[in-house]
């Protein structure tokens, strides 16, 4: 998990740096599969967030601002200059959820850090899941979830169901 955020901070840092030097714009998405997609929503909630700290190597709360209003000031933050965070897109696929862990970490960073709190409703994240199973029903998942159930009966899976399969063998 820290890897994948420091890697995103990083990323993004390097995008607002050309950005700055080319007069170009870029939007961030993350995307992944089962683990990969748990990751993929946690790095969301840290690129918007988060910022991570050069010296340190430790996540600090991205203090927000008003447009055209200089950046808040902190022991953290004096001296530092960071451009706003970039809005990420997440589209995951048969993920577990991650609500309980970014539930935690906002609480972490609200209490270090008094002030305005940090939004979850405000990640972008849809989540496409198949008929529920032990990996993707194990958490509560954020943002827009599709159920995407499919009648695979014809196919001979309702053989191969288990109790978390919504797919049902057809009696016709």
């Amino acid at each position: 998990m820290n890897s994948a955020s420091t890697f995103a901070n990083k990323m993004v840092a390097v995008l607002q740096e050309i950005e700055q030097e080319k007069k170009v714009s870029f939007e961030v998405f993350f995307t992944g599969h089962s683990l990969g997609g748990w990751l993929a929503q946690i790095t969301n909630f840290t690129t918007k967030y988060l910022y991570l700290e050069e010296k340190g190597g430790k996540f600090l709360k991205k203090l927000e601002r008003e447009e055209h209003e200089p950046y808040a000031s902190s022991a953290v933050q004096d001296g530092l200059e960071f451009t706003e965070s970039y809005h990420p897109h997440t589209l995951v696929f048969d993920s577990p959820g991650c609500e309980k862990l970014l539930l935690n970490m906002k609480r972490t960073f609200d209490i270090y850090h008094h002030g305005s709190s940090l939004d979850l409703l405000h990640l972008d994240i849809t989540s496409y899941m198949s008929a529920p199973n032990r990996i993707n029903i194990c958490n509560t998942h954020l943002g827009t979830v599709y159920h995407i159930c499919t009648d695979l009966c014809h196919m001979g899976c309702h053989k191969k169901c288990t109790k978390y399969s919504t797919i049902q063998p057809s009696n016709t």
